[in-house]
């Protein structure tokens, strides 16, 4: 980015070497989703701005599932704190959701 060359740029050149997947972290919220327009392989977001954290919530998803031998779908789990603000719970709320748990917020 400080030699001129945009995201979208630098996106195509490593698509020109034909990987299954680019994983991306970035700044900007929305990049990993605006690349996903851009090249024909995978994008895997690695966290993007203030939308997401995904990686934190996959190791927060893999203790839970450790700590808690139940299906997910049996699992009641409240995300506390300033849920607006937090890409961690933004995230977690998406994952537990995904997997089939009832997820409660609670924050001002």
């Amino acid at each position: 980015m400080t030699k001129g060359e945009t995201l979208e740029d630098t996106a195509r050149n490593l698509a020109a070497m034909a990987p299954h997947c680019i994983v991306v972290r970035h700044p900007a919220s929305g990049a990993a989703r605006f690349l996903a327009g851009v090249v024909d392989c995978s994008i895997i977001n690695a966290g993007d701005g203030s939308h997401e954290h995904p990686t934190q919530a996959l190791l927060d998803l893999l203790t839970i599932r450790q700590r808690k031998k139940v299906p997910w779908s049996d699992l009641v789990v409240t995300i506390t704190g300033d849920i607006l603000h937090s890409r961690v719970a933004r995230s977690n709320l998406y994952g537990l959701a995904t997997l089939g748990a009832q997820v409660r917020l609670c924050g001002p």
